[in-house]
């Protein structure tokens, strides 16, 4: 009967294997895949979904399966993702937020200074001078005179350029018996207050440095009496630096460039800072009290700032692999340290150390590096201001090079602040070039204007 049996043979069943649906595996357009899906950190299609939650999905690791295993990879994807941080966003402060934070400050400044002021006279001004600020700040409520307050710079810069103008006025009217004007040549400075952030303000204290030189230029080369410098910390915010009286026995120094007023640290820069004070030609005398076989006195002379012609001799080699460099000794000058913050400042020929980042590339340019000349410390050395625009004269290659002014700034040109251009004799200044072709365009001119003039009359 099943031989004869019409209907088709029952087939058996057999079980279909389940589809494993892999995303990753498809075929799928790469615009159609979820941004968990994209792997590229630079792709443009899902990078905005990347920035927005701040994650970034990493490619799945392979988790030790060998080339040999031919088994179907398991049906879940792990994607894993790293959160990048994000970029803060500074609002710009407008002008009425500036100014609540400047007399906030200001304010703050006050406060530290109030108990000192009523033993202090300089502390005085300066509460009165901080008091009348915060009074115009508190009464300026239109735009205007709030930007007149952004024009005229910091507070404290102002309020120390009229401290600084107090100071002479009172000299100059001798009010103070302490003070007066003696027959001497050397004039006794009223006391500055100096104010500086914890942070260190570079600008405040450039534009305080130039108020005292523009002030020393009324009496031209005001020989003064290096005073005694004291550092105080009120509440770990503001530091008062107090010139006192000048005692006798101390070096001359001048306001110059480099004031030993405009030093950061206590005694020990205002004692760097004291040996470059030339730039009016008073030279300052190092106290040294160290015996003459450690002093290196014969290999620093001073620097002329109006002289053209002199030149200066610095022991170094053409060859620095096979001169190793000589290390550092006990009384050395701070600034020979290159972890020194104001060894940046040092002139490239000073710096001993090949590896510097602030002195390699001159060093490269003019393949010379510096050495020490023997076993004996560099207590006194050159800065970048005394020794402005100064270049590599002559090398012999092998230890002896010779440094002097760039014949294109010359010393007398940047340092006579009264100089007018027609005095100056240089040929390469480029100081005063701008003034000599005006000036020589200008006489061309009225040359060619003065033989039209001529050829016209002769044509009458």
């Amino acid at each position: 009967m099943a031989r004869d049996c019409r209907q088709p043979k029952r087939i058996q069943h057999q079980p279909v294997p389940e589809k494993r649906v892999n995303i990753a595996s498809k075929g799928v357009p790469h615009g159609q895949l979820s941004w968990t899906s994209c792997y590229d950190d630079n792709c443009l299609t899902h990078q905005d979904s990347k920035e927005q939650t701040g994650w970034y999905p990493k490619k799945p690791k392979n988790n030790g399966r060998s080339g040999y295993d031919t088994t179907q990879p398991p049906i879940k994807t792990l994607a894993v993702a790293t959160k990048k941080e994000a970029i803060p966003v500074h609002r710009p402060c407008t002008l009425e937020e500036n100014n609540a934070e400047c007399i906030a400050t200001l304010s703050q400044i006050c406060e530290n200074i109030r108990e000192k002021a009523k033993t202090d006279p300089i502390m005085e001004d300066t509460l009165r001078l901080l008091e009348e600020r915060i009074k115009q700040r508190l009464l300026a409520n239109t735009r205007e005179q709030l930007l007149k307050f952004e024009e005229r710079g910091p507070d404290t810069e102002e309020i120390m350029g009229n401290l600084v103008h107090m100071a002479r006025q009172n000299y100059d009217q001798g009010q103070s018996p302490k003070h007066r004007r003696t027959n001497s040549k050397e004039i006794p400075t009223k006391s500055i207050c100096m104010m500086r952030r914890e942070d260190g303000d570079k600008k405040f204290i450039r534009k305080v440095k130039e108020q005292l030189r523009d002030l020393s230029r009324e009496d031209r080369i005001k020989t003064i009496k290096k005073p005694d410098l004291d550092f105080e910390e009120v509440d770990g915010k503001i530091d008062f630096r107090l010139d006192e009286e000048p005692h006798a026995g101390h070096s001359n120094l001048t306001f110059g460039e480099e004031s030993p007023y405009d030093s950061d640290e206590p005694h020990d820069v205002a004692r760097r800072r004291a040996q470059t004070e030339i730039s009016h030609g008073s030279y300052p005398s190092i106290d040294d009290t160290s015996s003459e076989e450690d002093s290196d006195k014969g290999r620093h002379k001073n620097i002329d700032p109006l002289d053209d012609e002199q030149t200066l001799q610095f022991y170094g080699t053409g060859e620095p692999k096979k001169v190793p460099m000589t290390p550092r000794v006990k009384g050395d000058s701070s600034l020979l340290n290159t972890k020194d913050v104001f060894h940046k400042e040092l002139f490239w020929a000073e710096c001993l150390d090949d590896k510097c980042l602030w002195h390699l590339s001159p060093k490269k340019d003019s393949h010379f590096y510096p050495r020490r000349r023997d076993g004996r410390p560099i207590r006194d050395v050159y800065i970048d201001d005394q020794l402005p625009n100064w270049m590599l004269m002559y090398f012999n290659g092998i230890s002896k090079a010779t440094f002097g002014p760039d014949p294109s700034f010359p010393m007398s040109c940047q340092h006579d602040q009264d100089m007018n251009w027609q005095e100056c004799r240089h040929d390469q200044c480029q100081i005063h070039y701008v003034y000599k072709t005006q000036a020589w365009r200008e006489q061309q001119e009225q040359i060619e204007q003065e033989q039209r003039l001529r050829n016209k009359m002769s044509k009458n």
